[in-house]
């Protein structure tokens, strides 16, 4: 143990009276290192997790990002934490920025979808959930991100909506149809023939219309 003293002496009546503060310093040495021990601990419980987990700071910056997150990107932890959206496609930079800072600033959970670059260099989608982790006063101390491969989520549906476009096409073809021909019997006929006619590559012998016409 390592004690560390101050002393002042003086004198009184011809008499010498000493008095001081003595120190223990290996309190907090001991606290220290037994904070040190837990990050390390934090950091191996992280690693374990078969899933993209990234810390930030309550200002957004990255504190640490798990053993995933490094072997996905090809990155190493320096240059993760030097720029919180490294790797992300670049369409998806400046949204993610400005969502994320706002997002933050609310204090609430909340989730961002986003692409991000792997080592390979091909981009796939995550959905990143953002935890905040609060102290005994109620202060946001650090935020927990997990990424969730969704990248074959996101396909299907893309490949759902380019399904769903020329149907959709079609019915707003077929609203207009509507709105034009209205209920006038004789002009969805005429219309009706002419396209079952262009069907079959039939040619169309037409005669101009006479308001003297009975309809």
């Amino acid at each position: 143990m390592l004690t560390v003293g101050a002393t002042t002496k003086r004198r009184q009546n011809g008499m010498c009276f000493s008095s001081g503060t003595n120190t223990n310093i290996q309190d907090p040495k001991r606290a220290e290192e037994q904070l040190r021990r837990n990050e390390r601990e934090h950091c191996q419980i992280i690693d374990a997790i078969s899933q993209a987990v990234i810390v930030l700071a309550p200002d957004g910056s990255v504190l640490y990002g798990n053993k995933f997150v490094l072997e996905y990107t090809g990155l190493s932890l320096r240059e993760i934490q030097m720029g919180s959206h490294c790797g992300l496609h670049p369409d998806d930079v400046e949204r993610v920025k400005n969502e994320r800072h706002r997002r933050l600033s609310g204090g609430v959970p909340f989730q961002l979808e986003f692409r991000v670059k792997s080592k390979d260099g091909q981009y796939r989608w995550f959905l990143v959930d953002h935890r905040p982790l609060r102290d005994e006063q109620g202060q946001i101390v650090r935020w927990y991100a997990t990424g969730t491969d969704i990248e074959d989520r996101k396909q299907a549906e893309e490949r759902v909506q380019n399904e769903i476009l020329p149907l959709r096409e079609e019915t707003d073809h077929s609203s207009m149809f509507e709105e034009i021909v209205g209920s006038s019997k004789r002009l969805r006929d005429i219309l009706s023939h002419r396209a079952t006619a262009r069907a079959s590559g039939a040619r169309i012998r037409t005669r101009r219309w006479s308001p003297y016409d009975h309809c």
